[in-house]
């Protein structure tokens, strides 16, 4: 299944450079750009164009794979130091519960060796 996979990734790919690299041939001849509110007309080939659409979705894309990874990254590690709390918050129960009871015990002791004493 595997296999398929890369398989059809990489003639996604492979198709995909074939008509851009036939787009960049054929088209050579430099069409006019107009930037409208800065009165700025570039003289621009269209495969440049064309690789400037591509990289900056490479970065927009990368960009927030990025910031998506980090936020995955973000919230594990939040996690994991809740659960580290918890886990300090509950070994200290138990820790103040063995006490009260030791104490209890003490007390109960120290009560029936006093009620022995007076007997």
């Amino acid at each position: 299944m595997q296999a398929l996979a890369n398989l059809i990734r990489s003639l996604f790919w492979g198709l995909t450079a074939l008509i851009v690299i036939v787009f960049s041939v054929t088209n050579r001849k430099p069409f006019l750009v107009d930037l409208w509110p800065f009165e700025i007309n570039l003289a621009i080939m269209p495969y440049h164009l064309l690789f400037l659409g591509i990289f900056i979705g490479f970065v927009i894309t990368g960009s927030v794979m990025s910031w998506l990874r980090l936020q995955e990254f973000t919230r594990r590690r939040k996690a994991e130091r809740r659960a580290h709390d918890r886990t300090q918050q509950m070994q200290a129960m138990a820790e103040d519960t063995e006490a009260r009871e030791h104490a209890a015990a003490t007390a109960i002791v120290a009560s029936a060796t006093k009620d022995d004493h007076l007997d």
